[in-house]
């Protein structure tokens, strides 16, 4: 008896265009809502409950999407970070790292609120974008993911942790960039370990406009990524006493998440000439 091979393709043909489909609806899905939630964390506009009800629905929805492992952890570790960023921002968390920003120490460190929630969230992410990166991701942006958020534990934890692990977080930038030489993302992540960090700790402020100049040429940037990029030129700007550059860098950074408390403040405390050091904690002990 003879088979037909052209009738039983077909089934199969038809289910794998459905999986395909599946797959291709919960990715433009978890797009949209991280996007969103991406929104919420930067405007800081809404109280950490809300953002943690709203973490965990998205959660859920990458556990019970079509996707594969590799692009369940990418979307668990964009969720996580954000997260994360969320508890380290919070509050008058902003005021304190502009502090270590600019005038760099120990207290500034320990001052910061819920602590234990973004080193957990960090954490969680570093895990979750190595498990993606394992998994086979096609995209490199989880090694990105993981060496930002490497990069913010060393604020979370303070100077010993950093002394200690600084240089596991450059070689994972190095990684980073090695993974996608060309990539907008990754130059913004090379700008951002240049620009935040004293001399001591690998800052250079120069090289780091040089990476950003590069960053603003690449097609690969989204809204986050602008906001940060505008954000990381300030900083850059303010350190090197350039109020009027900074603060245009600011106003246009603004109109992506016109709520951000770092950029305002930083903003305010710019309008103001309060950029030195004495200035700084003069201002910060009358508050």
């Amino acid at each position: 008896m003879q088979m037909n091979t052209g009738r039983l393709l077909i089934p199969i043909l038809l289910l794998s265009l459905t999986v395909m489909h599946a797959e291709d609806s919960d990715q433009q899905t978890l797009e949209y809502r991280i996007k969103n939630f991406s929104y919420k964390v930067y405007c800081q506009q809404l109280p950490l409950e809300e953002i943690r009800n709203d973490y965990n629905t998205n959660l859920n929805m990458i556990d019970l999407s079509e996707l594969s492992a590799s692009m369940k952890y990418y979307y668990k570790a964009k969720l996580h970070a954000l997260m994360a960023k969320a508890y380290h921002h919070g509050g008058n968390n902003h005021i304190q790292l502009i502090k270590i920003t600019l005038i760099l120490s120990e207290e500034n460190y320990t001052s910061i609120n819920n602590r234990e929630e973004a080193d957990y969230f960090y954490n969680e992410a570093v895990l979750a974008a190595e498990q993606s990166w394992q998994s086979g991701a096609e995209d490199s942006d989880a090694l990105r993911i993981k060496a930002l958020c490497m990069g913010q534990l060393c604020l979370v934890r303070g100077f010993r942790y950093t002394l200690k692990n600084g240089m596991d977080v450059l070689r994972s930038i190095r990684e980073a960039k090695r993974a996608d030489p060309s990539g907008g993302r990754a130059l913004l992540l090379e700008a951002q370990g240049k620009a935040y960090p004293p001399p001591l700790y690998f800052g250079n402020t120069l090289a780091a406009m040089n990476r950003l100049e590069a960053a603003e040429k690449c097609r690969d940037l989204t809204e986050e990524d602008w906001f940060n990029l505008m954000l990381t030129e300030a900083v850059c700007h303010a350190k090197r006493h350039r109020t009027t550059e900074a603060i245009d860098m600011l106003n246009k950074a603004l109109t992506i998440y016109p709520g951000n408390r770092y950029a305002s403040e930083l903003h305010f405390l710019l309008q103001n000439e309060l950029y030195s050091r004495r200035d700084l904690e003069k201002y910060y002990e009358s508050r």
